[in-house]
Order: structure tokens, then sequence, then C-alpha cells
């Protein structure tokens, strides 16, 4: 019987090549893996909590800058309350005024490959969205906050 790590390794030693935007793949510690996306895609951490077997994916979206902060954090929190139009992706910050982060979780019984993928890339592709959003100098305005194309990429 393998173990839940064994498992998940397993996965993402699959994922690479069944994944043309996977670049790399490369456990950093025995519960966490790092995978490396195409030309300029946040890379992903993959960490599963063995007590749970809960996967969760993070990446690093960067910092928003100070004259946009507290808009681009009050569209966070409304993101993050509409957890029921993308899939339960929350966003975080690493700390005060600090780098934004998009996280996931998902329990690992309910995972295959294909699965496993089709996170990964809709998990990636709101990320450049956000990274976008985050990197521009102006938000969406408080009217149009849920309106564009960033937005529509945030969606299921």
């Amino acid at each position: 019987m393998t173990t839940s790590l064994e498992h998940l390794g397993a996965m993402l030693d699959e994922l690479g090549p069944a994944t043309p935007e996977v670049v790399l793949i490369e456990q950093a510690t025995p519960n966490t893996w790092l995978i490396a996306l195409e030309e300029g895609g946040a890379a992903l951490a993959v960490k599963l909590d063995e007590s749970t077997d809960v996967v969760t994916l993070s990446c690093e979206l960067g910092r928003p800058q100070e004259s946009v902060r507290e808009r681009v954090y009050e569209a966070l929190l409304i993101y993050n309350g509409l957890s029921d139009l993308h899939g339960g992706i929350r966003m975080a910050l690493r700390e005060p005024a600090g780098a934004v982060l998009q996280e996931f979780d998902v329990h690992l019984q309910t995972l295959d490959v294909d699965g496993l993928r089709r996170i990964v890339q809709d998990f990636s592709r709101k990320a450049a969205a956000w990274e976008e959003i985050i990197e521009s100098a102006e938000p969406p305005a408080a009217d149009d906050a849920m309106q564009g194309a960033s937005w529509e990429a945030l969606r299921v």
C-alpha cells in the first residue's frame, strides 16, 4: 500500500509529461513540490498535509503598489467572498503590506492526474490574471470591480 506522499509524488511525476505548461517539478521537502511553468507563469508550490490528506496549491503574486494597495486588498476580499463563482481559491497576505498569495485546497483522495492537471492549469490561469491586476498601476475601478478581461479569467 502506498502512502499519501508516494501517491501524490507519483501523480506529480505523471503531471509534467501530461501538461505542456509545466517546465519542471521538483520536490523541495518531503511533503512539498515546486512546479515551474513556462514563460512568466507564477511558480506553484504543492504541499500535502499528511494528517488530513489535503493538498494545498499556492503561489506568490506580487506586492501591490502602495498607492493602490487599499483598492487591491478590497478586490481580494470581495474575491474571497465570492468563492462559489471561482471554485474556492482564496487570497491571503504573506505579511502586512506584503506579497499577495493565492491558495487552493483539495483532498488527495478526490484527485487523479487529469484532475490535478486541470486544477494546475486553472490555478495558474487565475494567478496570471491576478498578477496583472496586482502589478497594474490601477486595479479596476470600484464600479467596474468585477468587469473586464482580467476578472473574466478569474471565474470558474
